[in-house]
């Protein structure tokens, strides 16, 4: 089963697509491509800047330019090695889009910087800090957007939903700025410091976070202290802090008070408070709770199933996954600000990613939904 959840599975899934081709001619190379046959997956050839030999594993061996005349949209090159990213890079390849690791991730690489309150921010230069802009960057309207890394601007070589309505926003020449906050990994405390911080002196008209699942995922979650992240944590416990503060002598560290909750009441509890805080200064809060692909096990497409089976299905997730939706259910007090999108992809096909990242097709549903629920009749 590891097999599958793991980088085969990946490849596998893109050989309905792509020829495969392996970058590296080494012993890692060859145990990839030995578990690929007994799968009766072919890999097209292997790559080197510079070929030694011309076969490797009875298949070809090419150099870096020979694969620059090949229709780069029908293959699929898998790095074994981080040394080759530069070189492929230099020659124009752009990592995910022409070219994976052997992580095989289908996000971009980002990066991020240290956050005194949040724990890590996107770094997005020459705009606000930890923020993204879509729609008319001119317009008075602001509407601001949170939420994790299915919203996140920066994640995936694909536009993200805020991106999308932006340019509905534009089309249908409506004055209207987005500015979009999600990071990668947030959950919603992170997002109620976020509104605190950052938001608020924005002065937005509106205010959409999109989110759930990440609350749900208690792989990241710290139960106990859930405003703390793992990079907080991370810093303060393998730095010498004492004596930081020269006029109060400091010793240790605190978390603050444990708040041991479950994680659909640290989801709820947190929209209520962005909600209030919202109120006071007159910006409309809309909560919505995100999809996962969870949401539609009883009714899967035959790819999905591979999804939930051989890569994403995990007991604990799965169990966290109906604790979580149980409580949801059973909740006699519903917020009237929170509206639940998780059965929008139901009647959809190819849509998920892994059990609840999506592709554009998706990003394209919930803005269309979005725009016709929220903005549609706005003057």
């Amino acid at each position: 089963m590891k097999l599958f959840r793991s980088v085969i599975y990946r490849i596998a899934n893109d050989t309905r697509y792509r020829k495969i081709v392996l970058c590296g001619c080494n012993e890692f190379s060859k145990a990839i491509y030995k578990k690929l046959f007994l799968l009766d997956i072919m890999v097209d050839c292997f790559i080197e800047k510079e070929p030694s030999k011309v076969f490797f594993c009875d298949r070809p061996v090419k150099s870096y330019k020979d694969i620059l005349h090949e229709d780069l949209q029908k293959i699929r090159i898998i790095i074994t090695e981080n040394n080759h990213v530069e070189e492929l890079e230099a020659l124009g390849l752009k990592r995910v889009k022409n070219f994976r690791t052997i992580h095989y991730n289908e996000s971009l690489r980002q990066e991020y910087r240290l956050d005194a309150n949040l724990g890590y921010n996107l770094v997005l230069d020459g705009e606000i800090p930890g923020f993204k802009c879509f729609g008319n960057k001119e317009a008075e309207n602001l509407i601001v957007t949170l939420g994790n890394s299915t919203s996140d601007p920066e994640l995936y070589p694909f536009k993200c939903w805020s991106e999308i309505l932006g340019e509905k926003f534009l089309n249908e020449n409506k004055d209207i700025k987005i500015l979009c906050g999600a990071v990668s990994g947030h959950m919603s405390p992170q997002e109620l410091i976020k509104l605190i911080r950052d938001v608020v002196p924005l002065h937005p008209q509106k205010v959409i976070c999109y989110e759930g699942f990440q609350d749900i995922n208690n792989m990241f979650r710290n139960t106990s202290y859930p405003f703390i992240s793992q990079y907080q944590k991370k810093l303060l416990s393998s730095s010498n802090i004492d004596n930081w503060i020269d006029i109060y002598y400091t010793k240790g560290y605190s978390y603050g008070v444990n708040n041991e909750c479950s994680p659909y009441n640290l989801w709820k509890n947190s929209m209520k408070m962005m909600r209030a805080i919202c109120k006071e200064y007159n910006i409309e809060f809309i909560g919505i709770l995100q999809p996962c692909i969870f949401n539609k096990m009883h009714c899967l497409t035959k790819d999905e199933w591979e999804i939930v089976l051989h890569y994403e299905l995990r007991d604990d997730m799965l169990k966290w996954f109906e604790q979580f939706f149980t409580e949801y259910k059973d909740d006699n007090s519903k917020l009237e600000f929170i509206y639940d999108f998780t059965d929008i992809f139901n009647k959809e096909k190819e849509i998920y990613i892994d059990n609840c990242h999506i592709y554009e097709k998706g990003n394209q549903i919930i803005a269309e939904k979005m725009y016709s629920d929220f903005f549609e009749c706005e003057e």
